[in-house]
């Protein structure tokens, strides 16, 4: 999420939000359109882009959340492979993964929530277009990294 929210203030590219079952966390949760299980069960199938299910909640993607020029995207694996399945003839999508050190997730989110995503992410680092590790604790070599992915290929934007 930090790294989309860097996309969006750096490049203006539109931050999709997923619409999600789960509850807010604080009041500073952003990223999400928090609705009722009533409310997703309500979205017609053929609008649904993206979906999963993650720590017993839903999340979703519709048509009319993307903009039609570029769209970051915070997705799991699931709906990655829903989402380049089902649409990846409609959209040109471009998937990066950021692998993080375990210990270093356990000291950022805590060992409940890793715990939790343990065995979730199955897909080889070759399934997406670009891997950046994301091993040190600065913010800033993280988002040169995301620097140097944009400018190499910009033809996907």
């Amino acid at each position: 999420s930090m790294v989309a929210d860097y996309i969006l203030e750096t490049y203006g590219i539109h931050l999709v939000q997923s619409r999600t079952t789960r509850k807010k966390r604080d009041e500073a949760d952003t990223g999400h359109i928090f609705v009722s299980e009533a409310e997703f069960d309500s979205y017609p199938k053929e609008d649904i882009i993206a979906i999963t299910n993650f720590g017993g909640k839903r999340y979703c993607c519709l048509h009319s959340d993307v903009n039609q020029w570029a769209n970051t995207y915070v997705i799991d694996e699931s709906g990655l492979k829903f989402l380049k399945s089902g649409y990846g003839y409609r959209y040109n999508i471009f998937s990066i993964r950021l692998l993080r050190p375990e210990e270093k997730r356990i000291a950022q989110v805590g060992k409940e929530r890793v715990g939790r995503d343990a065995g979730k992410f199955t897909m080889k680092n070759q399934e997406f277009d670009v891997v950046i590790p994301n091993v040190t604790d600065s913010p800033e070599d993280l988002f040169n990294e995301v620097d140097l992915v944009i400018a190499k290929n910009m033809l996907y934007l």
